[in-house]
């Protein structure tokens, strides 16, 4: 197992939940990452290695390439010579590049790349070396990619050249339990995660929905970016997990605006938070989260326009919800939770490294 691109909390959950899955008396398991991921992820029989290519290097994109570059090719000499299956647990440009290359070789272990936010730029990279020729490159010699959603397969449909060599697995997450909101005459609504241009939520702040207020509305996240023209107070750094899942759980409604072309080859990870802490959703429509609303019912509202979320946020403020649609939404989000259970993926992920 290899992650060669998070650190500390990123991908965390997945992480430590594709690991619980693959997990069994019959297999070792052993890791090339980041210390403090590593405390994050630990699990059973899992062990690391240390390598003298994976240091915490600053956000200097050089040297990140350099040690990208370097943990790709020894994983491909070392992994090769001692292990039956190599799995990177994500997965740069880089490293389906070199990987894609050195497999010219003639390799003896299955090669797995998980693939995550990676591939939202598949059609938009225009570069002479593209995404999207790379993974091909890398795909050509039988390697396999993951990614994480039968949606996200189907759209790579005319994109990548060996589908076959594509599989597809649930977005594990842990759930656990579900912590109640305590009773509350106001009703709240809530961005979460990273307030960005891709998410589109910093444009929603800015145009739409004058019913929201520091009262009634929460951004649980952050923003790198000035947000001058948004009457929000929104942090400029992460807050503290336990802060984060508090102002969740007593929030009522989560708010997404994902941007419609990025979501066709990535997960939302808006959307597993909303699944984690049973809030329904009021989502801008983009495939991915249109493929759960179809396979599980109503996890919320599902949103043609902007225009549409703000209607229905100020209908909601207005009126006040609709108690049994509310209820339904929660018990549909209770059975999508059990689907993407790592423990309920077991015996498929075991297959996948038999």
């Amino acid at each position: 197992m290899i992650e060669p691109i998070c650190v500390e909390h990123e991908h965390a959950n997945f992480n430590k939940a594709f690991l619980t899955g693959i997990s069994s008396e019959n297999n070792e398991l052993d890791i090339i990452c980041e210390f403090h991921h590593f405390s994050r992820i630990r699990h059973g029989n899992l062990k690391r290695r240390k390598n003298p290519f994976y240091k915490k290097l600053s956000n200097n994109r050089g040297l990140k390439v350099i040690q990208e570059l370097l943990l790709t090719i020894y994983a491909f000499f070392w992994g090769n010579f001692k292990y039956d299956q190599v799995i990177f647990l994500s997965c740069s440009k880089i490293n389906f590049l070199v990987y894609g290359l050195l497999s010219f070789i003639t390799t003896r272990a299955k090669t797995y790349f998980v693939a995550h936010s990676i591939l939202s730029t598949i059609e938009s990279d225009k570069k002479a070396i593209s995404l999207q020729k790379v993974v091909n490159l890398y795909l050509r010699h039988g390697n396999k990619m993951i990614v994480l959603g039968e949606p996200i397969k189907n759209n790579l449909k005319g994109v990548i050249w060996k589908l076959q060599n594509v599989i597809s697995i649930p977005h594990l997450y842990e759930m656990g339990s579900i912590r109640k909101k305590q009773s509350s005459a106001r009703l709240i609504f809530a961005f979460l995660g990273v307030m960005s241009k891709a998410k589109a939520n910093l444009e929603f702040l800015s145009n739409n929905c004058k019913v929201l207020t520091n009262e009634n509305f929460r951004i649980i996240g952050y923003s790198t970016q000035a947000c001058n023209r948004i009457r929000f107070n929104i942090p400029t750094s992460p807050i503290p997990a336990d802060d984060y899942e508090r102002l969740i759980v007593e929030s009522d409604y989560v708010v997404s605006c994902l941007d419609q072309s990025r979501y066709k080859y990535t997960a939302s990870g808006t959307f597993f938070d909303s699944l984690k802490y049973s809030k329904p959703g009021i989502y801008l429509k983009n495939d991915f989260i249109s493929y759960y609303f179809n396979e599980f019912g109503s996890l919320g509202y599902l949103c043609d326009t902007m225009d549409d979320i703000a209607q229905i946020i100020e209908r909601i403020e207005e009126d006040g919800p609709d108690i049994k649609f509310y209820e339904l939404c929660v018990s549909n989000i209770n059975k999508a939770r059990l689907f993407f259970e790592p423990r309920n993926n077991n015996q498929l992920l075991l297959e996948l490294v038999s």
